[in-house]
């Protein structure tokens, strides 16, 4: 993931246009912390929605692999920076997320998924699996934030699955 973490800072500085040169002067101001955890939540979800088109997962394991994920980069958020960085950054940190779901979808599709993604997926889920053993930020430690936000991740999982049969 470090060549897909390279390779997604790479895209943002490109693709941005010519009058956002604001937004690529706000990279330097990234949490790297924060960078990774999205990048590997990104990672994870991406690598759920293949494996469940693949009929790898059943869509409960890519629902629990996608909320685990996603709790997992939003324990790094709430445990790294406050709610200010966040509100001004919380856009780029998405972007990162998202393109790192593109990349291992691509990647996966295109046959060109191997051992070193597996690797770097390895560690991704070993950081991941540290911070969800450890104790929640209090932000998130009541059981009601942790429903909400699993109702959120399942809703958006349904919505990958139409967008994806809409494709078809």
């Amino acid at each position: 993931m470090k060549i897909t973490l390279v390779a997604l800072l790479g895209s943002i500085a490109i693709s941005l246009p010519f009058t956002a040169s604001a937004q690529v002067d706000r990279i330097p101001n990234l949490n790297p912390d924060i960078i990774a955890s999205v990048n590997c939540s990104g990672s994870l979800t991406g690598l759920a929605i293949t494996n469940y088109y693949s009929d790898i997962y059943n869509e409960e394991r890519a629902k629990d692999l996608i909320y685990s994920a996603n709790i997992y980069s939003v324990a790094v958020m709430f445990t790294e920076e406050n709610g200010d960085h966040m509100s001004k950054y919380g856009d780029m940190y998405e972007e990162i997320q998202e393109d790192a779901v593109e990349y291992i979808i691509n990647r996966t599709q295109n046959g060109d998924y191997g051992w070193e993604d597996q690797y770097e997926m390895d560690k991704c889920v070993a950081r991941m699996v540290k911070v969800l053993s450890s104790p929640f930020p209090e932000a998130m430690a009541s059981e009601e934030a942790r429903k909400s936000f699993r109702k959120t991740t399942d809703a958006r999982f349904d919505l990958m699955k139409e967008i994806f049969k809409a494709m078809e």
